[in-house]
């Protein structure tokens, strides 16, 4: 019996599915501890009204940074991993294509900088911001694409490498900013931490001994390029929506409550991508590569199905330790000025329930390049989301707009189990 326990422990640990997870655990759980650090600087420092402004900036930055990256980043990483396809086609044409992209959009957002700040935070105060963004956008860029190739490589190991620097460069620069600047010190931290990794990354790169990166200016390929961009319609309509949602509902919260209700709400959504961090990265960096390497049916339902009683389990215990200690994190995290948020975990813990499920199944639609599907899809439960959130905020205030989310995410389950029924029931031999 004991030795059969081992056998078992063995071939866990020698699993693929054991490496992507504990090493990108590890990371997140890094990646965590830095943000939490820093969030509770910012709290301390800038209080609510200051993390709301935080989040109209990260909302612009995230999407103009998947416009810098074509919003291919998976498309990169789906056909990196999957062994019918040139690597180096690949790599070299989505890095001169996000090159080309990000200087443009760099440009754009030089030009209409004091239109930005204006529309971002109605005042042209902090436009300074905007013209440091503009230039480091490229380098953020390539380095969210350089993240996207090392994950289809699977080189886990130098992944967490790229991860745990990310953190730590952002916990020194983000803190010294945000203590001695405020919130014009975090603003400017959230605009150049990822692109002083990317140098730090390149160095890395150039030292080490597997060189796994083939890249040449003559490897640009025209069919590569469109292979590519039938992903930027996938993701470019995620990565419009869901930031752009985040900004509409955050400026009603603004204008119905207050800024202060707009700034609890929003360290909710980063309690919440705090801790959903340690699966959905390993979600992202284990399931797309694996589920575009399979081909039949069974093998995709085997993995799935695999997926969530692994996944599921350990959400469940994160979030029944999360809620029991509510009020010491938000103590420990925030500040006193954030107990209102006491009333926020249930909803936010029920909606990332569903909102973990969900995305299990949708992978699968990446992983197979169902573009037309996911962008309807995306657009339905956008629009679900901001109906179910102007009625419920009008009934229930910020705690309805949480309310709103899970509803929405129960829907987009029910889509993806509809969607992807002939898998799910398929009968295995």
């Amino acid at each position: 019996m004991r030795n059969k326990i081992k056998e078992i422990i063995r071939k866990i640990k020698a699993s693929e599915f054991f490496v992507a997870f504990s090493t990108t655990g590890l990371t997140s759980v890094l990646q965590i501890l830095t943000g939490l650090v820093i969030n509770k600087i910012i709290a301390v420092k800038i209080g609510p009204s200051g993390i709301a402004f935080l989040g109209q900036f990260a909302n612009f930055r995230d999407i103009m940074t998947n416009f810098g990256t074509g919003s291919f980043g998976q498309g990169v990483t789906k056909y990196v991993a999957d062994e019918k396809y040139d690597d180096k086609t690949i790599i070299s044409t989505s890095l001169i294509f996000s090159f080309a992209t990000s200087l443009v959009i760099g440009s754009l957002i030089l030009i209409f900088s004091e239109n930005l700040s204006l529309l971002l935070f109605n005042t042209i105060e902090y436009q300074f911001i905007f013209y440091i963004f503009s230039f480091t956008i490229t380098f953020y860029s390539l380095n969210n694409l350089l993240l996207s190739i090392v994950n289809g490589k699977r080189k886990f190991g130098f992944l967490a490498k790229m991860k745990s620097l990310n953190s730590i460069v952002s916990l020194i620069v983000s803190s010294l900013l945000c203590w001695y600047f405020g919130l014009e010190g975090a603003l400017i931290a959230m605009s150049i931490n990822t692109s002083l990794v990317f140098f730090i990354t390149l160095y890395l790169y150039k030292t080490s001994d597997d060189k796994f990166i083939d890249f040449s200016f003559r490897y640009w390929s025209n069919p590569v390029i469109k292979k590519l961009l039938g992903f930027t319609l996938m993701m470019i309509t995620a990565a419009l929506l869901k930031p752009a949602v985040e900004f509409f509902l955050r400026n009603h919260i603004i204008n119905g409550s207050g800024i202060n209700d707009a700034g609890l709400w929003e360290s909710m959504m980063k309690i919440s991508l705090y801790y959903t961090q340690i699966i959905t990265v390993g979600l992202g960096v284990y399931y797309l590569p694996k589920l575009s390497s399979l081909d039949s049916d069974a093998d995709i339902k085997k993995e799935l199905f695999n997926g969530i009683k692994k996944i599921m389990p350990l959400y469940f215990l994160i979030a029944t330790v999360l809620y029991s200690l509510r009020v010491l994190v938000i103590k420990l995290l925030f500040s006193l000025e954030f107990i209102g948020m006491v009333d926020l975990f249930m909803p936010q813990l029920i909606c990332d329930f569903f909102m973990v499920f969900s995305f299990l199944l949708a992978y699968i639609m990446l992983a197979k390049a169902m573009t037309l599907v996911f962008v309807i899809t995306q657009i339905i439960i956008s629009f679900i989301r901001v109906l179910f959130s102007v009625w419920l905020y009008s009934l229930a205030g910020i705690e309805g707009i949480i309310w709103a989310s899970a509803l929405t995410y129960v829907f987009y389950a029910i889509m993806m189990i509809f969607i992807f029924r002939k898998i799910l029931f398929f009968k295995l031999n």
